[in-house]
């Protein structure tokens, strides 16, 4: 019943968002708006659904909202929760808006970060300026990398315990250039 009031605070609003802002996402949250647009779309329709109408959705639906979307008790067999569906596409939408997975063109909260960033010739004039105010000597930042890098490693065998056989049998090398070297 919480489902379905959370549905009709929502329900009025979500397909107007979606035809108001331009949603666009990155490759990781690439899935996300086309799970809510199907989400809006089955909001606003009075007819009940089955497994096949978010089949191309289904990888999104993680563990604790596959009862709540496809075993609801309430509905006939195999229907599903037209409003936990509705909900969980939206726990992905602010999900990816929060990992900015998914943007809204433009928007200065809610952009592409990845938008603004120098590319090409202006990216080869500010480099130097950009590294020089990092404060970054790149040798030795790599080599603190490769060495915390080791130590990790390091740690990672000390966990393996007295397991000799196991233990003897890794070899780790970080290079020089910063490469790791793995050896059984």
């Amino acid at each position: 019943m919480v489902i379905v009031l959370a549905l009709r605070t929502v329900q009025g609003f979500i397909e107007s968002l979606l035809t108001t802002i331009q949603f666009r996402a990155v490759e990781a949250g690439a899935a996300v708006p086309a799970m809510v647009r199907a989400a809006a779309a089955m909001a606003k329709s009075h007819r009940r659904h089955g497994p096949a109408n978010i089949a191309d959705h289904d990888e999104l639906i993680p563990g604790s909202w596959r009862p709540l979307i496809y075993r609801n008790p309430d509905l006939p067999e195999r229907h599903i929760d037209k409003a936990a569906f509705v909900l969980c596409a939206l726990m992905h939408w602010h999900q990816g808006l929060r990992r900015r997975d998914v943007f809204a063109e433009g928007s200065d909260r809610w952009s592409d970060p990845r938008a603004r960033l120098l590319g090409g010739d202006a990216w080869d004039q500010g480099r130097p300026r950009v590294l020089t105010s990092l404060a970054l000597e790149p040798a030795g930042h790599l080599a603190e990398m490769a060495s915390a890098l080791e130590s990790a490693y390091a740690r990672v065998l000390d966990g393996l315990g007295a397991d000799t056989a196991l233990t003897n049998s890794w070899i780790v090398r970080v290079n020089s250039s910063g490469c790791s070297r793995f050896q059984m």
